[in-house]
């Protein structure tokens, strides 16, 4: 493989958690997806979420709040 191909290559570390770590309200196809301030995709599984760098600093940058819940698994994601 070329130096160039093997630069591209990411390897992404990924946290896989139960939706039972959220209130109801957010467990489910439009909730999570649909909190603004939350970068989410609905899956056949539950959902992906995207946890950013630094999440207190991207938190507090939003016009809206992250649920606290959810600011909570993305610090431990970010460990």
């Amino acid at each position: 493989m070329n130096r160039e191909r093997q630069e591209r290559r990411l390897i992404r570390r990924m946290l896989n958690l139960s939706t039972a770590h959220l209130p109801q309200h957010l467990s489910t196809p439009g909730g999570l997806d649909r909190v603004a301030g939350v970068v989410a995709h609905t899956t056949d599984v539950g959902f992906l979420l995207w946890v950013p760098d630094d999440p207190d600093e991207s938190a507090h940058a939003m016009a809206d709040p992250v649920p606290d819940v959810v600011l909570a698994i993305q610090r431990y994601a970010r460990t």
